[in-house]
């Protein structure tokens, strides 16, 4: 009998100290569908705001909270400055309201992800998750339809993300340092180069051009990160990586028409003229144009958040593509991170948003190189999310909110580690007698 009852005991123990990493992994796991994901946060929020009137300052404003909790009052303060001359105030202020939802859900994981073991956990589950997502991916390339019966649509793979959603790519390429991560830290060479190219095809073949960009930028990070540890070994495996890539992706542009098709849109861009540059980028000029007008026309604090696409048609011309006749809306976001920001929350909204990218820098500087190895994965997602040459989904919008905050939350957290900033500080001091 004492030995079921410590059977059942360490049961209770692991699902005592399981259920909140679940809880952050099923956050992830909603993200194909629609808006479910707001259960997830809204659960997240909840417990976190109990940990905050708990355990108030010592949550917020110590350790990695205090880094988490001035990175969103940069973020969120312009959005509220953005109310009073908003286009749709009515839209604008349920949107800052409701913003500090991911908040508190963030101090929920930060509070969960206080430890590396929990850390570990989450990143396991997460890999898996995206190995689940690849599987249902390939299923519906070679036939036709996936796992869920989603039908295939000839140059973008969608996989569970449905048949009217493009954000699969999108996810995958900003999520996949925490499958790279997993691999690189438990799979043997050969299995970490061939996730690498499954994830190429699968992103290639997924059609979203941000999602291109943002596997490159990561691509390029963890080069990088190994040029700084391993140089000799990040120039071999650089001319690996190269000719791998370069390989995979003249196959798909001799073999797979879709892709063919984006790809020579996309070259356009080379030729310089502006009809040609704005057919490769999608008729984005008009957009691009619109929005430096918002911002010229409102400097300070923008045309409010959510107010991009009902402001449109008073800066568009006559003959703008993106509105129709007698519409009272244009395009629905600018397709552009700063240059969003800039409309919707002016200088002011630029000013956080530059304030927050540098204290993140800053942080990853002054970080040990154990906080840094632990807070990579996290730390090449928020890089990719934010990178500033590229287009986006809106800034604003629930998609971009939960991928940047728990993210943000994840990265404040092992940054924040102090267990992990004590041992560096012996190692360093035990290095400095020593010398």
């Amino acid at each position: 009998m004492s030995g079921v009852a410590a059977t059942s005991a360490g049961l209770r123990d692991r699902l005592r100290d399981g259920w909140p990493v679940l809880l952050i992994g099923l956050a992830l796991a909603a993200l194909p569908f629609a808006r479910s994901v707001e259960l997830f946060i809204f659960i997240m929020a909840l417990l976190g705001a109990r940990a905050f009137v708990k355990q108030g300052r010592t949550l917020a404003w110590s350790g990695g909270g205090r880094l988490f909790s001035v990175l969103f009052l940069l973020l969120w303060l312009p959005m509220l400055l953005s109310i009073p001359d908003a286009i749709q105030s009515d839209k604008t202020l349920l949107g800052a309201l409701s913003y500090p939802r991911f908040y508190f859900a963030g101090l929920f994981v930060l509070q969960v992800m206080a430890e590396e073991k929990a850390r570990r956990r989450l990143l396991k589950l997460s890999a898996f998750l995206l190995l689940f997502w690849l599987a249902d991916a390939l299923v519906q390339l070679f036939f036709q339809r996936d796992l869920f019966g989603y039908q295939y649509l000839p140059g973008r793979l969608n996989a569970l993300f449905g048949e009217e959603s493009k954000r699969f790519g999108y996810v995958l390429a900003v999520l996949s340092p925490l499958l790279f991560e997993y691999v690189r830290r438990q799979w043997p060479r050969w299995a970490q180069v061939a996730v690498a190219l499954i994830v190429l095809v699968v992103v290639l073949l997924a059609g979203s051009r941000a999602a291109w960009i943002m596997l490159f930028v990561i691509f390029c990070g963890y080069f990088l990160i190994y040029l700084r540890d391993q140089r000799r070994k990040a120039l071999r495996w650089l001319g690996a990586g190269l000719v791998s890539g370069l390989a995979v992706i003249l196959a798909a542009y001799l073999f797979y028409p879709p892709f063919t098709a984006r790809m020579d849109t996309s070259l356009l861009v080379l030729k310089g003229d502006a009809t040609s540059i704005d057919t490769a980028i999608s008729l984005r000029l008009p957009i691009w144009e619109v929005a430096m007008k918002m911002y010229e026309d409102h400097p300070v604090n923008g045309v409010g958040v959510h107010g991009f696409r009902h402001a449109y048609p008073q800066y568009a011309l006559p003959d703008d593509p993106f509105v129709l006749p007698g519409g009272t809306t244009g395009a629905l976001h600018s397709h552009h991170l700063w240059l969003e920001v800039a409309a919707e929350t002016g200088t002011l909204g630029l000013l956080g948003f530059a304030a927050a990218m540098g204290l993140l820098m800053m942080r990853w500087r002054q970080a040990p190189r154990a906080a840094q190895r632990l807070a990579l994965p996290w730390m090449l997602v928020l890089v990719a999310l934010l990178f500033p040459f590229n287009t986006h989904v809106p800034t604003y919008s629930l998609l971009m909110s939960v991928l940047l905050w728990l993210t943000a939350a994840l990265y404040c957290a092992a940054c924040g580690d102090d267990s992990v900033r004590a041992k560096a500080g012996v190692q360093a001091a035990k290095q400095a007698e020593f010398n």
